[in-house]
């Protein structure tokens, strides 16, 4: 099951900053995580 992340601010710049600081695979935020990510 997958998880899925919800995040509702005034603007999309916002959205993206607070995305890029969660944490989203064994506690890595997006920018920790970007060399091991595949974009298909």
């Amino acid at each position: 099951m997958a998880d899925v992340c919800s995040i509702t601010r005034p603007t999309v710049e916002e959205v993206m900053e607070e995305f890029a600081q969660i944490p989203l695979i064994d506690g890595k935020t997006f920018w920790e995580l970007e060399n091991e990510l595949e974009w298909v």
